[in-house]
């Protein structure tokens, strides 16, 4: 009966260990993140050209490192005939799904009070 429960402790244990986010949904997770908060821009000659849409985008590498993903993308673009490029690197919760890192520096999550709750 001993042995039972050790083994049933060490399961629960293991359980708790395991990431609930996959290799496939850390790539989607990057992409969104990348899409929705990363604005594209290049500076030439002091003209600032914003919001570039025929950029090239791919993941350089994406590896599992403890209880986080590592992923880096590769961004490219022309602008006005000279190739612009850059890499994004993330850190993701392999848990929670949440962004904890944007290229060495920690992703804090703004909570913005709702109307209701100014008041």
């Amino acid at each position: 009966m001993k042995k039972y429960l050790i083994l049933l402790a060490f399961l629960i244990l293991l359980t708790g260990c395991i990431s609930k986010i996959d290799k496939t949904e850390a790539e989607a997770i990057a992409w969104n993140f990348v899409s929705q908060n990363v604005k594209f821009y290049t500076r030439t000659n002091e003209t600032i050209n914003l919001n570039i849409t025929d950029e090239v985008r791919r993941i350089n590498s994406i590896e599992k490192d403890g209880n986080s993903w590592k992923i880096s993308l590769y961004v490219s673009a022309k602008v006005n005939g000279e190739q612009k490029d850059s890499t994004i690197n993330l850190s993701i919760d392999a848990n929670s799904g949440k962004v904890v890192e944007f290229n060495g520096k920690k992703v804090v999550e703004l909570r913005v009070p709702r109307a209701s709750q100014t008041n």
